[in-house]
C-alpha cells in the first residue's frame, strides 16, 4: 500500500481498477497508477471524467452558461473531439462504454464516446433524480423527483418502455453488477431501502440498511451488504 495522492480529488472513477482518475481543487485531471502519474489541463475547469474500457478518457467541465465535453487518449495532450451540452447536473457511463447519459432540466441528453455526438434527447415527466443503466448498456432506469415511480428508457430506440411502480419517491439507485437487481434509496431518509428486480420490474422486497456511500452493496452469490450504525 502507499498513498496515492496528496491532492483532494472529486470524481474518482476507473475501469480497471489500476488507472484511477480523479479531479483535483484547480479543475485538474489527474491519472494515478502504479507505474506514475499524469496529469491534463482541459481548455477549461474539469468537473467530472468518465474513463472508457478502450483507454480513451472523457472530460465533462462547465463553460459559461454551457456544460463542454472533451474526448482524449491519455497519455496524449491532444483534444480529439469536442461536444458542447445544455448545462447537466450529473453523468453516467454504461459499462460497455459507447455511451454516456447526462441529465437536464427536460430530461436526459445521449452522448455516443466514439465522436462524442449528441443523441436524440429523451424527455421526462418530472426532473430527473437519479439513474443506473444496466450492465448490458440496453436499459436506463430512471428516478425522477416527487415521483412514486422508476422508468424504464430502451437505449435503441430512447423512449419509455415500461414503469416500475415503487411505494415512494427515489433518492439513489445502485444497480447489481450483473444486472439483476437494483437497489432504491427512499427519499424521505430512513433506513431502509427497495429491492427491484430487473426481469420482473417489480419491487421484490425492503431491506433494513443504512445507505452511505460504500454501502448497502452487493456481494457474491446474490447477497446484499447491509450496514446498522456502528
Amino acid at each position: 500500500m502507499r498513498t496515492a495522492s496528496k491532492d483532494k480529488l472529486t470524481s474518482l472513477a476507473s475501469v480497471n481498477g489500476s488507472d484511477l482518475y480523479g479531479v483535483n481543487e484547480k479543475g485538474t485531471v489527474e491519472r494515478l497508477t502504479p507505474a506514475g502519474d499524469w496529469s491534463f489541463d482541459p481548455p477549461s475547469k474539469a468537473r467530472w471524467v468518465f474513463p472508457q474500457p478502450n483507454g480513451s478518457l472523457v472530460i465533462a467541465g462547465d463553460t459559461g452558461g454551457e456544460t463542454s465535453l472533451w474526448l482524449i487518449q491519455p497519455t496524449d495532450d491532444e483534444v480529439l473531439q469536442t461536444a458542447t451540452l445544455p448545462p447537466v447536473s450529473r453523468g453516467v457511463r454504461t459499462q460497455v462504454g459507447d455511451r454516456l447519459y447526462f441529465t437536464v432540466d427536460s430530461g436526459l441528453i445521449g452522448v455516443r464516446v466514439r465522436d462524442l455526438s449528441v443523441l436524440k434527447g429523451i424527455r421526462t415527466d418530472a426532473p430527473v433524480q437519479a439513474v443506473v443503466p444496466t450492465p448490458s448498456g440496453d436499459r436506463l432506469y430512471v428516478a425522477m423527483k416527487g415521483m412514486n415511480q422508476i422508468s424504464v428508457i430502451d437505449r435503441y430506440s430512447d423512449e419509455l418502455t415500461e414503469t416500475v411502480n415503487v411505494p415512494g419517491p427515489v433518492a439513489e439507485l445502485r444497480m447489481d453488477p450483473l444486472g439483476q437487481t437494483i437497489l432504491a434509496k427512499p427519499a424521505d431518509g430512513g433506513d431502509s431501502a427497495w429491492v427491484i428486480g430487473i426481469g420482473s420490474d417489480k419491487v421484490n422486497g425492503t431491506i433494513r440498511t443504512e445507505w452511505r456511500q460504500d454501502l448497502p452493496g452487493y456481494g457474491p452469490a446474490r447477497t446484499i451488504a447491509t450496514v446498522h450504525g456502528s
